[in-house]
């Protein structure tokens, strides 16, 4: 990281900032490089409640909190259109968000769907993640982001809806999380298309608050959910996050956390392709319905036959709250969580699902 730091201030793209205003100027002007954050930084009064107080960016950043925290109110880290090619896996512009505590909100009388933000004015419209991108070529498909050592929570427990969505919303694009990364939201971690989780890292997602079981606005999605809501730019050949696969590495940690009778998905659900999880991983999911789940639909570019899990040496699962194979809870609408999905497969197509030798499988 000093390397980094010690090559922007040579080449004068540096900012050192410790209020909003030089944040928000840093952050918008895409010749910086590098933002180290100087102290705890919150969105005055008019940026509190505004979407748009806080520009989008195109080109690389690093973002060093140095265990700050950044408080946006309604606004978000935007993720605009990036100017460089992409590819899988690479290419694209690089948002590298590092020892960093944020604070959001969202408003309290609209659904965060994906591309919302092109229904609501682009990229000034309401964000739905404290990172975001939004429906547009280069945004969704068009970045990598480095998330290591950060947290994301609302800044006020006292409603469901005004806790953030998510932490980050990059349908289409590539995120590397690594450290300690703690998000409490009230729909997701993320909605993305390609992960990859460092060695040793620990991830811990929670659903914050209790929804209206009768509101169609109100639900729990799966904590990566690899979503296909903006299939013309998400799904696109030369989307950094295209070949959909969800990587662990060894020593990882994953838990999550829902709502009873909500979430009727899988920690990891959606379009991806393909799951590899290093030694000595553990993964515990409260009240998710699913593990594995080859009904969930795959990638566009990829058929639903010959999905692979692959789970190496000591894999430890454990899920808690997990309705019994033989019930039927029925919340809402009707929707119903019958509890025995924990692993099932779909007619008519090939799931390859390989444990090493040191599995631990609890369900309770």
């Amino acid at each position: 990281m000093d390397a980094y730091r010690q090559q922007a201030e040579q080449n004068g793209t540096y900012a050192a900032v410790s209020d909003w205003n030089s944040f928000s100027n840093a952050y918008s002007n895409n010749n910086i490089t590098f933002i180290d954050i100087q102290q705890n930084i919150s969105a005055g009064v008019t940026a509190l409640s505004s979407y748009s107080a806080l520009k989008e960016r195109n080109n690389s950043l690093i973002l060093n909190g140095n265990g700050y925290t950044l408080a946006l109110g309604r606004n978000a880290l935007r993720t605009g259109k990036s100017p460089n090619f992409a590819s899988n896996g690479q290419g694209g512009s690089v948002l590298t968000v590092t020892n960093l505590n944020l604070q959001q909100w969202t408003t309290d009388n609209s659904s965060p769907t994906s591309g919302s933000q092109g229904q609501e004015g682009g990229n000034n419209g309401q964000p739905d993640a404290a990172i975001d991108a939004y429906a547009a070529e280069n945004s969704y498909g068009g970045w990598i982001y480095n998330i290591d050592n950060v947290s994301l929570q609302g800044q006020s427990t006292s409603s469901y809806r005004l806790q953030p969505a998510r932490l980050l919303d990059a349908e289409g694009s590539y995120v590397v999380l690594s450290g300690n990364i703690n998000v409490s939201a009230r729909y997701s971690m993320m909605r993305i298309s390609k992960v990859d989780i460092v060695n040793g890292a620990n991830i811990n997602f929670h659903v914050v608050g209790t929804p209206n079981l009768n509101d169609t606005t109100d639900f729990v999605a799966p904590m990566f959910d690899f979503s296909t809501n903006a299939t013309t730019y998400s799904q696109r050949a030369n989307a950094t996050g295209n070949d959909h696969l969800f990587r662990v590495g060894d020593g990882v940690s994953i838990s999550g956390t829902s709502i009873n009778y909500v979430s009727h998905n899988a920690l990891v659900q959606g379009t991806y392709y393909g799951m590899y999880v290093g030694d000595n991983v553990t993964w515990t999911q409260d009240f998710y319905d699913d593990f594995i789940n080859q009904k969930n639909y795959n990638s566009i570019t990829h058929p639903d036959s010959n999905r692979q899990y692959i789970f190496v040496q000591n894999f430890t699962f454990k899920a808690l709250n997990n309705v019994d194979t033989h019930g039927q809870a029925t919340y809402g609408m009707g929707y119903g969580i019958d509890g025995n999905a924990v692993i099932s497969t779909k007619d008519n197509t090939n799931a390859y699902i390989y444990f090493a030798p040191g599995l631990t499988f609890s369900i309770n």
